[in-house]
């Protein structure tokens, strides 16, 4: 199974995102971003979980590892 980090820097790539454009989107300082994917900070706010879940298109579930699907289930995505 893999890691929190792992799934951000999985994601990230897949977009072709930097780690500066992921802080950016999501709110959080790069370092912040390295650090995840290093798996060097494992304690994270729920509110900055969301916002890098978001940036990624992808579910807080998924990023923790509380679920394998990727995507969110279309009734999850806001149409607003």
């Amino acid at each position: 199974m893999m890691s929190f980090g792992e799934r951000i820097v999985l994601l990230r790539r897949r977009q072709g995102m930097t780690q500066r454009t992921l802080g950016e989107e999501a709110g959080i300082h790069p370092n912040t971003i390295a650090r995840l994917e290093r798996g060097k900070l494992t304690d994270l706010p729920g509110k900055s979980v969301a916002r890098l879940a978001q940036a990624l298109g992808t579910t807080a579930d998924y990023l923790l590892g509380l679920s394998e699907q990727e995507a969110p289930r279309e009734e999850e995505v806001c149409h607003a």
